[in-house]
Formats: C-alpha cells, structure tokens, sequence
C-alpha cells in the first residue's frame, strides 16, 4: 500500500510505554489551502467559511487518532491564519482584529478531536 507522501507515522515514548499516533506534514496542506484561498478571495465569506469547514472536518476524519489532537490544533490555526492573510488582503483597510480573526474560527472551524478511538 503506497503512503502518501505527506504522512508519517510519529511515536512517542510516555510513562506507559509507547503510542503511536498518525502524525501529519502540514506543509503541503497549507500549501494547497494557500493556493485555494486565493483562488476564492472574492467569494463571501460564508461561502468561504463552509468550504473551509468541510475541508478541516474532512482532515479530521482521516487523522483524529489519540496522540494527534496537537498536529489538529496546529492545522487548524494554518488554515485560519491563511484564511485569515487572505481576507486582510481583499481590501486596502487595516481595520482587522484579532478578535474578528477568533470569531470566525469559533464560528466556521471545527476543533480537533478523537474520532478514531484506539480500543
């Protein structure tokens, strides 16, 4: 079975002994994202925020394993902080807060969880 070639395998040692956990390069994701964002710069942000929410919700399902809610985590804020660069670079106004930048992750983005419970 071919791997793709943006996964890996991470373990970690704790008190227990080992787990293992799927552990994902976030760069060529981001770099899709960053490709995708802009291409959909001048789309409404709802439009915009929905599809972001089917696409980190869909990397969820494939990579929510116990051990890899930090690797979520950091995706998450990836594509909100190019979520975000891409909505400040729509217009010449610098009136964006970080504020507006929290409201719209708590609204379109879901937070990482275990889905895939190990047993």
């Amino acid at each position: 079975m071919a791997r793709l070639p943006w996964t890996r395998l991470r373990r970690q040692s704790n008190s227990d002994g080992l787990s293992f956990g799927l552990g994902a390069e976030v760069s060529l994701s981001s770099l899709l994202c960053v490709r995708a964002c802009s291409e959909r710069m001048h789309d409404p942000v709802p439009q915009t925020g929905q599809w972001l929410q089917s696409i980190v919700q869909g990397y969820f399902n494939y990579y929510a394993v116990p051990g890899n809610l930090t690797s979520l985590g950091v995706f998450r804020d990836r594509v909100l902080a190019l979520w975000w660069r891409t909505i400040r670079r729509r217009s010449q106004k610098t009136g964006s807060t970080g504020r507006a930048s929290f409201i719209l992750a708590q609204r379109w983005l879901p937070q990482p969880r275990a889905l895939h419970p190990f047993s």
